[in-house]
């Protein structure tokens, strides 16, 4: 996980084509919109299903611009929810010990 400013600088020197879903490319829209190799899913995908990330993926397989599975992973923004609540909890636990 890195800054978003140093992920918009590694997206414009890969130069490739990105599309950036997910809360984390709408709360930076301001940094990785500035990318012009970078756009920016709707509101639709801020929290995106499976189901919509094979949508979104639909118009490149009518193209026939297939990209093979594993050539394909995420970039996470932030750390999931999930490991922001451990932390948190565990934090307390342990103010709640001293």
């Amino acid at each position: 996980m890195s800054p978003p400013a140093e992920v918009a600088s590694e997206l414009m020197a890969r130069g490739s084509e990105t599309l950036a879903v997910g809360d984390g490319a709408r709360r930076y829209a301001g940094i990785l919109g500035e990318v012009s190799s970078v756009e920016l899913g709707g509101v639709g995908t801020a929290y995106p299903s499976a189901s919509v990330l094979v949508e979104l993926a639909q118009p490149l397989g009518v193209r026939e611009e297939f990209v093979h599975p594993s050539s394909l992973a995420p970039l996470y923004l932030r750390k999931a929810d999930a490991r922001i609540n451990w932390r948190q909890r565990d934090e307390v636990k342990a103010g709640r010990r001293r």
